[in-house]
């Protein structure tokens, strides 16, 4: 039987989700208190009406987010915010959810920069960009970041598409 409050989990999804993305596009940061919050949120609607089921859950939808993007912040190619909102929100979510939820936020990150680099006719300069840094590190170079600092033209907010990524598992049944 589904507990009373069912819709709750989907609507804390979205909106932890909502103003991660609104506090990442307005100070290009998301607070690790607020995360913290929401990831005690997250646990408590797991546990609550599951017990121990709900408690693998929220386990199982966490992981996902930070095993396979901790590689990308190692060479910051990504935030920590980033990875931790997603595992915030994976652990709405179960395994699946979560790996669907990267899947579709990865997917749309990357129509995002892509459509970004082609408006600004920086395709190529960020291509070859990219190819240079993979063989710097290939060559056993130094692990220098990725991500050139401060406001860039060719950045993603990509809290953004993890927003878009969020509705989409909330709103089609398959993806949750």
């Amino acid at each position: 039987m589904a507990y009373p409050c069912a819709f709750l989990r989907p609507a804390a999804l979205i909106l932890t989700a909502c103003l991660a993305m609104l506090s990442d596009i307005r100070t290009g940061r998301i607070p690790n208190r607020f995360l913290l919050c929401s990831f005690a949120a997250a646990f408590l609607l797991q546990v609550l009406p599951s017990g121990m089921a709900g408690a693998l859950r929220f386990l199982g939808g966490t992981a996902p987010a930070l095993l396979f993007l901790a590689p990308l912040f190692r060479f910051r190619m990504i935030g920590a915010g980033d990875i931790k909102l997603l595992g915030v929100l994976g652990a709405y979510l179960d395994l699946r959810g979560s790996l669907l939820l990267l899947a579709v936020s990865v997917f749309c990150g990357a129509a995002a920069a892509l459509f970004r680099m082609l408006r600004l006719g920086m395709l190529r300069e960020r291509f070859r960009y990219f190819f240079r840094y993979v063989r710097l590190l290939s060559a056993g170079g130094p692990a220098v970041p990725y991500r050139l600092p401060g406001r860039r033209p060719e950045h993603i907010c990509f809290s953004v598409p993890v927003f878009a990524a969020s509705l989409l598992a909330v709103f089609l049944p398959r993806l949750s």
